[in-house]
């Protein structure tokens, strides 16, 4: 089993993937405020249900931003991202006993999908988010009043896709 994670200090999108979607969810930790260490037991904790429930021998990570991009980050954010992204993935290390594995958006939607980006749509997260829903017949994302998907279901479609492309790098050395 495969444990396929998109990782920010807000909400952390997860999927448990073998060679179909065995279960999505997120962590919101938005309502936890800025402090790392209450963030971490309440991951820790969720990571723990998962081992528990799941035999997940791999675990796979949405490598965090490393430049600045137009309208991006700021330095600080970033150096928060890459400091909590490190204690997220220790604790895959020691609740999992493995080594995670991280993916560039672009390159996990290429495995994953054939190619990174859906030609004519203008919003490339929601186009990863339908492909999931094309994809996955049990898969299903909350919406909210106004019509739209809610913010986390980003997330776990993210955490889907990264999965998945773990799961096809590692089959395609077979």
């Amino acid at each position: 089993m495969i444990l396929g994670l998109d990782i920010s200090t807000a909400c952390i999108g997860y999927t448990v993937y073998s060679d179909k979607l065995e279960e999505k969810g997120h962590i919101l930790l938005s309502k936890y405020g800025k402090d790392q260490f209450v963030k971490s037991v309440v991951i820790k904790d969720k990571f723990i249900e998962l081992q528990k429930k799941y035999k997940i021998t791999h675990i796979a990570i949405e490598q965090y931003m490393k430049f600045f991009s137009g309208g991006g980050s700021r330095a600080q954010t970033m150096l928060t991202l890459a400091e909590f992204n490190g204690r997220v993935s220790q604790m895959c290390f020691d609740i999992f006993d493995t080594v995670p594995e991280y993916f560039n958006v672009l390159t996990a939607r290429k495995l994953a999908w054939g190619t990174s980006r859906v030609k004519g749509h203008d919003d490339q997260k929601l186009a990863n988010l339908e492909r999931v829903i094309n994809t996955e017949v049990n898969a299903s994302f909350d919406i909210g009043r106004t019509g739209k998907y809610k913010g986390y279901c980003f997330d776990e479609a993210d955490a889907y896709t990264i999965a998945k492309a773990m799961w096809v790098k590692m089959n395609e050395k077979e």
